[in-house]
């Protein structure tokens, strides 16, 4: 039976490498399976390095709907943040429509990470667990997205590491209700969402962060129900069954398929559960998992909660150690240019260039993720930047103040195109920029000039048909 096992995950991680065809990676192994992907092990070809493939179920019609994917639009607004997954690579094959997204490898989620346990998790490590949560969350809510589906499954970990991963479900704060009504998994759904048609909150997340801080504490699940009615009725066992103001509110939104006439309990309570748990630890579970959404503590109080002081005291502490180290190199560096620029001054040497002068010119990044064609007649969007480059300072996937040389192109120079800012579509068979003089050159270089236009419209016509001809495989680096 394990045989049998074994190779069906082979063959469906060789079968989804068939698929999509993965020119730079390395297929390894089946790495999980969800309900719209299947995720895959995998090592990059030149830098060696491990990734998580999460190849989607979907077929795509285009780029513009792979750019709407809400994970991809999350992760794009989301990161960098040190407790949210990291999205390295997008892969798009225009001719299947299908979808891979690359992601750093983690080591295991907290389902693994607690279902293999005998013994309980040490006070000290459930305490960074649940604050690297918690900050993941507050990061997440600050920018307008709440992600729906906080359960083990999704909190990725590496050592002591931990990273909010799964955004397929995510909504915006601020987007219209009613919502999808059977959101979330059961056992870390939250009242308001078993209750109502839809009518929930980012509050609702908050929820499912107390339900995971129950099991990583206890290993074992707060309210495992069979069903909509059976998780309320387990809710009500522990919490007790709420006033009657609070199944009011819910009952003007009301689920059709819920009966609101609830026997009265007083419940357990969250104490007697765990009743080795300290009390700040007892408080914060409380405060988390309160019946009424409006009552629920935010992720941002929670990361005041007197549970976490020592965290937030380690980090105040190393931020201040950081800025006294940096503060005294500053000064030391200063020290040291106006001794030296004293010694010259005293030499009769020529006077130092100014800080203007010494700092590079600034470019401003496009904010698209740098675009390549996968396919085999045509080259990297990165290649034709170093190709190009010894021409100016300009980046291929960048615009702003960078120059040509006035010595190889002329005195004033402009460009003729730019990469569009909100459409990466347009730009997956841009090439690089293309110069014009608009003014006359010099007589000493007027020459060497012509020849290097020439050369680059030659090298353009040359790209140009090169990506004609190659394959609608594409690929965009985060």
């Amino acid at each position: 039976m394990a045989k049998t096992k074994k190779h069906k995950k082979k063959s469906s991680s060789k079968n989804a490498a068939k698929n999509m065809q993965f020119l730079s990676y390395n297929i390894l192994g089946h790495k999980g399976e969800g309900t719209f992907s299947q995720v895959l092990h995998a090592q990059h070809f030149k830098t060696g390095k491990y990734v998580a493939i999460k190849c989607m179920r979907n077929v795509f019609d285009g780029l513009e709907q792979v750019n709407r994917l809400r994970e991809i639009q999350a992760l794009r607004r989301l990161s960098p943040h040190s407790n949210i997954i990291q999205l390295l690579e997008v892969l798009f094959d225009e001719d299947t429509g299908k979808l891979a997204l690359v992601f750093e490898l983690m080591d295991m989620n907290m389902y693994e990470l607690v279902g293999k346990r005998d013994t309980y998790l040490s006070s000290a490590l459930v305490k960074s667990y649940m604050y690297q949560l918690c900050k993941s969350m507050a990061h997440m809510h600050r920018n307008g997205i709440f992600h729906r589906d906080i359960k083990p499954e999704n909190l990725l970990i590496t050592h002591d590491r931990l990273k909010l991963a799964d955004f397929g479900s995510c909504r915006g704060i601020y987007s219209k209700q009613p919502y999808t009504e059977y959101i979330s998994t059961r056992w870390y759904r939250a009242p308001e969402c078993l209750l109502t048609d839809g009518y929930y909150s980012y509050k609702m997340d908050m929820w499912g962060v107390g339900c995971v801080f129950f099991e990583i504490v206890s290993l074992y699940p707060l309210f495992p129900g069979k069903d909509e009615l059976d998780q309320i009725h387990k809710i009500h066992n522990v919490l007790g069954t709420p006033s009657p103001a609070v199944l009011a509110k819910f009952k003007v939104n009301a689920s059709a398929h819920m009966d609101f006439n609830f026997p009265e309990k007083k419940g357990t309570g969250i104490r007697k559960l765990l009743p080795k748990g300290s009390a700040e630890l007892t408080d914060l579970l409380e405060k988390l998992l309160q019946y009424n959404p409006e009552d629920r503590i935010t992720a941002r109080q929670a990361l005041r909660h007197p549970y976490f002081k020592e965290l937030r005291d380690a980090e105040r502490s190393h931020a201040r150690k950081r800025v006294s180290v940096s503060s005294h190199n500053t000064d030391g560096s200063e020290g040291a240019a106006t001794s030296g620029s004293s010694k010259r001054k005293a030499a009769g040497s020529s006077p130092a260039p100014s800080d203007d002068a010494a700092k590079p010119k600034k470019v401003y990044n496009s904010g698209l993720p740098s675009i390549k064609n996968q396919g085999s007649g045509a080259q990297s969007m990165n290649s034709s930047n170093k190709k190009y480059n010894k021409y100016g300072s300009g980046n291929v996937g960048s615009y702003g103040s960078s120059k040509l040389s006035s010595s190889k192109v002329g005195n004033s120079v402009k460009r003729k195109k730019k990469l569009s800012s909100t459409d990466p579509s347009k730009n997956l068979i841009s090439l690089p920029y293309v110069f014009q003089t608009t003014g006359q050159s010099q007589n000493s270089s007027s020459g060497s000039n012509e020849k290097q236009m020439k050369r680059m419209k030659r090298n353009k016509k040359k790209k140009s048909q090169a990506a004609k001809q190659s394959s609608n495989r594409f690929s965009y680096r985060y």
